[in-house]
């Protein structure tokens, strides 16, 4: 009786709980690496930039368009790398739009000569807005 009480509570636990499934999915991951792993600043020894535009499902009135934005180089005063992102992601008529400012940091650890191993983190600000304005509701018939 015990763990069926335990089953129940996790199950109500897990009614609380917040889910982040919207996050926009790119294709060309090597083109959003920093969006992806952080630890991937600096990785080239030269200053990068790279822009993503999607626009999926474009017969459909403005499904699915995500814009981003990246630069990173290596800083060797700092042993690693230093890299920004700007995201814009749009969901359906601007039903869901998400923000997003990010810094990153990864430091590299020489292992030897080919090898480094490294190690990231980044701090984002993001702005999550919903327009009810566009939410379609069941009515009543």
């Amino acid at each position: 009786m015990k763990w069926l009480n335990n089953i129940l509570f996790l199950i109500m636990i897990s009614c609380f709980l917040t889910n982040h499934a919207q996050d926009p999915l790119f294709t060309q991951f090597f083109s959003n690496a920093l969006y992806l792993n952080p630890a991937m600043a600096g990785r080239d020894l030269s200053p990068r930039i790279h822009s993503t535009y999607r626009n999926q499902w474009p017969g459909i009135n403005k499904a699915y368009v995500t814009y981003n934005l990246e630069y990173d180089q290596f800083a060797p005063d700092l042993h690693g790398g230093v890299g920004f992102q700007v995201m814009h992601d749009r969901t359906g008529n601007g039903l869901l739009n998400t923000l997003q400012f990010s810094g990153c940091y990864a430091y590299q650890l020489l292992i030897n000569r080919e090898w480094t191993l490294n190690f990231g983190v980044k701090a984002s600000f993001v702005q999550k807005s919903f327009n009810w304005s566009e939410a379609i509701w069941g009515g009543s018939a």
